[in-house]
């Protein structure tokens, strides 16, 4: 089911602190849903599932491979499931991403450093947003600085992959983002 991790040891320690960024961030999502009731059990599952749905639609972004895709799973992030903090929903959204790259990967260490480098763009997304909404910004700046702030942090990982900084499989090129 999942295949053999043979990432490199400096592919490791560049992609623990994102796997450990996912793993706390679905772990405190399951914490926060079993303690306290959401408004809406329906919206909770229905982000968490859309979020995996969506894991799979991605859009490739250039000619040169290993860039990050373009995909529409952070769109999920608009819709916040709970009316408590907005960090609350990131990690509900957390968990389906980490499902998702789970099922797309099947390498552990791969789906986890991909989920937490989309978790620490998520949670820059939603203090961009939220920060610029409670400025008095239209909605749709708010949102499009978020998404851009998102992109760039992203962007960053993948470029340190693509410069070889570091490499998740000693047989393939530093490429994080190839299926």
């Amino acid at each position: 089911m999942f295949r053999r991790i043979d990432a490199t040891n400096r592919g490791i320690l560049f992609a623990a602190p994102f796997a450990l960024l996912a793993l706390c961030a679905v772990g405190l999502g399951v914490y926060w849903l079993s303690g306290s009731t959401p408004h809406s059990w329906v919206l909770v599952i229905t982000v968490i599932v859309s979020v995996i749905i969506c894991g799979p639609f991605r859009m490739q972004v250039g000619h040169v491979a290993g860039l990050p895709p373009v995909g529409v799973a952070i769109i999920m992030l608009a819709i916040q499931p709970t009316n408590e903090s907005p960090q609350y929903s990131v990690c509900i959204w957390a968990i389906g991403r980490v499902i998702s790259e789970l099922i797309l990967r099947r390498n552990i260490l791969q789906a986890l450093y991909l989920a937490g480098v989309s978790t620490a763009g998520a949670f820059v997304f939603v203090a961009i947003h939220a920060s610029l909404e409670a400025r008095g910004v239209w909605s749709i700046v708010s949102f499009l600085a978020a998404v851009a702030a998102f992109g760039v942090i992203v962007f960053i990982c993948s470029v340190a992959a693509l410069l070889g900084i570091f490499r998740l499989s000693r047989f393939e090129p530093a490429m994080v983002f190839r299926t």
